[in-house]
């Protein structure tokens, strides 16, 4: 018989919506009557062919199973047999790929109305299916539905089933309830329910439930980098940021994280859970591997992690090498302020200067300032003067210039007193 694959379901993020459960009945006169039939009786000499049918059948010999079958589909068979005769015909021609040809021959046995339950449930099952491969979901919902409805205890396959059908249709809320009850009921789900169900359930929002499938996709595959990355987002999306690292470290160290967006993502994460050592690291090593760009964006967060790190000197680095590739003089402004913070006054001068230089600055006034500090504590003396000069030119600026100045002044005259280079005053002067 042939196989059929569920649905891949893409990471999409959406509020949640309430389930609404489908009707899955139809008339309980009809329902009683199948459950009522008794088994036919097969003669031996017809018993004797389908027998031998279904041996060609195991042996994938489907056109000696054919001819041995289309020997029985005549007046001479009773219609017991007959249902019998085209149910397997109808697993001949699907284990052949001849899936319109199946469905035909398993809705011929369902028409006879003769087959007990069993039988049966067997063929709605198998047009269902055979209809979700044609991609004729109505009509697969059609036969599941009455493979419900006959069902006093569905199975898991079942639920996967209906599911399959509900969102190919887009009634995703639908199918969420029978794919969490699939899960649910099941010991040792398959794989690729707990994909239907992990990705349903974050394409609809509830996160929960998708961790809850993610957990055991882990278990059963943790060689499997996507189940990885879908678990950190899932605890993202709930602002639970230490489990998402934890998921995305595992991956790391399975060796998963080979994209530069990964990677990103891992150091971020390392940021905002308060190790920015790890960070920085990870950055380092893969901006030297090239997996992942030496970007100006890429650079600032690199050196942002080693400043979080209070390592300032491989932060000014990486602050340099940003700055050259930005668009203003922004990041100049912040290698001058990681200067001053270290006491390498000029240096911080110098990096005020390209700031200037490079323009496209929202507070120059400020810049001028800070140039003119970095002069002063560098005894620069005349070159502070003009930047404080200058600051008096920005308005909002007019009384810290004139304060500063003062200050200059102020050291100016202490440091002359010191060198004894001050005019000495006349004590014997008369007044």
């Amino acid at each position: 018989m042939k196989k059929y694959n569920f649905i891949s379901i893409l990471i999409l993020f959406f509020t949640a919506n309430s389930f609404a459960a489908i009707d899955v009945s139809f008339k309980k006169s009809i329902s009683e009557t199948i459950k009522s039939r008794p088994g036919g009786l097969t003669a031996p000499a017809t018993f004797k062919r389908i027998s031998q049918a279904h041996k060609y059948l195991a042996a994938n010999k489907y056109d000696k199973a054919l001819a041995k079958l289309r020997t029985l589909d005549n007046n001479k068979t009773k219609p017991y047999s007959k249902a019998q005769v085209y149910q397997t015909m109808g697993y001949v021609y699907s284990g052949q790929g001849k899936d319109s040809m199946a469905a035909k021959y398993f809705q011929k046995s369902l028409d006879l109305n003769v087959l007990p339950i069993q039988p049966t449930k067997t063929n709605l099952y198998m047009l269902s299916q055979l209809y979700i491969g044609a991609k004729k979901y109505d009509l697969s919902l059609r036969y599941i539905k009455k493979w419900f409805n006959i069902s006093d205890k569905p199975t898991a396959p079942a639920y996967i089933l209906l599911a399959t059908a509900l969102s190919e249709k887009n009634r995703k809320d639908e199918a969420l309830t029978y794919v969490n009850k699939a899960v649910a009921i099941s010991t040792n789900p398959k794989e690729s329910w707990l994909q239907f169900a992990a990705g349903l359930n974050i394409e609809k929002g509830y996160y929960k439930k998708a961790i809850f499938a993610l957990n055991r996709l882990v278990k059963i595959n943790p060689k499997k980098a996507t189940y990885w990355k879908m678990l950190a987002g899932a605890h993202l999306n709930l602002e639970e940021n230490k489990q998402a690292l934890n998921a995305m470290s595992i991956a790391n160290q399975l060796g998963f994280l080979t994209s530069e967006h990964d990677i990103l993502n891992l150091a971020s994460l390392y940021a905002t859970n308060g190790i920015p050592l790890s960070s920085a690291i990870l950055m380092e090593k893969s901006i030297k591997s090239g997996k992942v760009k030496k970007t100006k964006k890429n650079l600032q967060f690199l050196a942002q992690a080693w400043l979080d790190s209070e390592d300032k000197q491989k932060a000014i680095k990486h602050l340099r090498q940003a700055a050259a590739q930005a668009p203003d003089g922004k990041l100049y402004v912040l290698e001058g302020q990681v200067y001053m913070e270290k006491g390498k006054w000029l240096k911080a001068a110098k990096a005020f200067t390209q700031a200037l230089n490079k323009g496209k600055l929202s507070n120059k006034g400020q810049i001028y300032m800070l140039r003119g500090m970095a002069y002063t504590n560098a005894k620069k003396f005349e070159s502070a003067k003009n930047d404080f000069d200058t600051l008096g030119t920005y308005p909002q600026y007019t009384s810290q210039s004139t304060s500063w100045l003062n200050y200059l002044k102020f050291k100016e005259d202490a440091i002359k007193i010191l060198t004894g280079k001050s005019k000495k005053i006349d004590k014997t002067t008369k007044l």
